[in-house]
């Protein structure tokens, strides 16, 4: 509506300039005073007759032409009021292709980023030219507010700011930059408050309800939320979507029943979207009826059966089930529709190795890891297939490529640290355990071996008595003092501060929580280490594993990581 308008003012404008200014459209072409009218004349000419996107490209270039040979006074303001005009009418044209395919990812599409780049300098352009252009605001305010990196939440703020500021603008284009403006906002408060003003200017907006509703049951509003979904279905009780999410919004409510009923009425609206059947199978799944739950995706996938999602959907049923032949057999149609699916292929590697399947899921994942060397995840698999099998040195190798590629990525910076450690490297591990420690102050278990480490590493020049207390502090805190092995931890970072007293009191205590768990060869470890500390000596571990080699040596005739002495811990994904 907007467009039209704005090209039929436009239309208006340039009709009453052709029939006041007759005279200044018959001038010598080569008048000094305007030696660029020929170019508006061809312009005008031009833009009269034009039919498709390059005539108006062309009516562009010539207005340029024009301005920039010169005009005078009069013909010039002309001119830029044309070019104004030119140009809204161009970006709206590209915008409209743009905003049509934005649901899915431009970012695969030259073409489509080079339209969008086109677009939003020609509204840039128009903003210069006249700041109180409403109508090229919006717009601009609409690009930018995709998600990054397609947008720029700043920038859409501030063209949609220029909407609602403005002294004339109809209430439905100032809701529209208020419903814009709060999804691009980061404060949840901020977003609510943009949504009220929506609705406030246009009460009968489903889109503005909706958006609210959502809004609304993020800031854990649920009653509000549903007000506005039963709104929206008084104006429109004909839209599937609105029904789908009072469901989800009664599922928080633990409604379960009437969710179940929201659902169904979803799917009798829309019987061809699979979305209901999806939905309904994570409700029935959620009641604790998984074959429901399957029989509502088998028919998903009856009626779109390229869905990806409602497969995956499928495959993570069947691994809750414990069915994990049916999900290798799933995952194995999914991949004969989407060969190259990474995620597909991480989770068949995943079900291969929980089937002990170990060679055929190491394929696997080498296969997937060489063939895409830019993806942490996949790395991140591997490096955890090989510290299974207890080969640290490809752990750490496989962990390395993931922090070349995600420098900050903590987990690999943990478990590097942690596979280091294995191997005797310490003033490698305590580097990593350091940047992971930046990352996340709060995993027991990066704080145990980082606090290990400091504490008993044989060499002198790594040991840190103080530090390595402060963090076994910080773990037995978040553990609830009830950690044998961390526990253990705190006692040898007394021991290294000298304070043996203590120490022995936390290695006590240590021992006793082992023990009262039950035998394991824990108990036999943290008894040695009493002792030592009952001797005046504190406790010193260099660790030095050696890749296994699974054509020789079996995994499982090691100790388990359970059963491993301190600081092999558990790992924590």
């Amino acid at each position: 509506m907007a467009t039209r308008t704005a090209a039929l003012a436009f239309s208006l404008n340039l009709l009453l300039a052709l029939v006041a200014t007759p005279v200044a459209l018959a001038q010598d072409e080569q008048a000094p005073s305007s030696p660029g009218q020929a170019d508006l004349d061809q312009a005008i000419e031009l833009k009269i007759n034009a039919t498709d996107l390059s005539e108006l490209n062309k009516v562009i270039e010539l207005l340029d032409s024009a301005t920039d040979k010169g005009l005078d006074e009069e013909n010039a303001d002309f001119a830029k009021e044309m070019l104004v005009g030119s140009l809204l009418q161009r970006a709206s044209s590209l915008s409209g292709v743009l905003l049509k395919q934005a649901s899915g990812d431009p970012r695969r599409n030259p073409q489509w980023l080079q339209l969008r780049m086109m677009a939003v300098n020609d509204l840039r352009r128009i903003v210069t030219l006249n700041p109180n252009q409403t109508d090229a605001w919006l717009l601009l305010g609409r690009l930018q507010s995709m998600p990054r990196p397609l947008g720029d939440p700043t920038a859409a703020r501030d063209a949609l700011t220029r909407v609602i500021d403005a002294p004339e603008v109809e209430p439905e284009k100032r809701a529209q930059a208020y419903a814009l403006r709060g999804v691009t906002r980061s404060d949840q408060n901020d977003r609510i408050a943009d949504l009220d003003k929506a609705v406030e200017l246009e009460p009968k907006k489903v889109e503005y309800l909706v958006l609210r509703a959502r809004q609304l049951q993020a800031a854990d509003r649920t009653e509000d939320a549903l007000a506005d979904v039963e709104k929206a279905i008084e104006i429109d009780a004909e839209n599937p979507s609105i029904f789908q999410l009072k469901a989800l919004l009664l599922i928080s409510e633990e409604k379960l029943d009437e969710a179940m009923e929201s659902f169904d009425k979803a799917a009798e609206l829309a019987p061809e979207d699979i979305t209901s059947y999806q939905l309904r199978s994570q409700l029935f799944e959620k009641m604790g009826d998984p074959e429901k739950a399957l029989a509502q995706i088998d028919k998903a996938i009856e009626l779109k059966p390229d869905s990806a999602g409602a497969r995956l959907l499928k495959v993570n049923l069947l691994i809750k089930a414990e069915r994990l032949d049916d999900a290798l057999a799933a995952v194995d149609e999914l991949l004969e529709l989407r060969p190259g699916l990474v995620q597909g292929l991480m989770i068949r590697a995943q079900l291969l190795e929980g089937l002990e399947r170990h060679d055929e899921a190491l394929a696997v994942l080498e296969k997937l890891a060489e063939a895409l060397p830019e993806q942490p995840e996949v790395h991140l698999q591997l490096a955890a297939h090989y510290m299974d099998n207890q080969q640290p040195t490809r752990a750490i190798e496989e962990l390395t490529k993931v922090l070349d590629v995600a420098p900050d990525n903590q987990v690999a910076l943990r478990l590097r640290g942690d596979m280091y450690l294995s191997v005797g490297k310490h003033p490698e591990a305590i580097a990593d355990f350091a940047k992971a420690y930046e990352q996340n102050p709060d995993d027991s278990g990066l704080l145990n071996n980082y606090a290990w480490t400091l504490a008993t590493s044989p060499f002198d020049e790594l040991r840190n008595g103080e530090r390595a207390v402060e963090l076994a502090k910080q773990a037995c805190e978040l553990t609830d003092y009830k950690a044998p092995h961390i526990l253990s931890t705190l006692a040898a970072a007394y021991s290294e501060t000298g304070d043996f007293e203590t120490a022995i009191e936390w290695s006590t205590k240590a021992v006793q929580m082992s023990e009262e768990a039950g035998p394991n060869p824990m108990t036999e470890e943290l008894s040695k280490e009493l002792a030592s500390y009952m001797a005046g000596k504190p406790w010193r571990e260099l660790q030095q594993e050696e890749d296994l080699d699974p054509l020789t040596e079996d995994p499982g005739d090691m100790p388990s990581e359970e059963d491993a002495p301190a600081p092999a811990r558990s790992l924590d994904f």
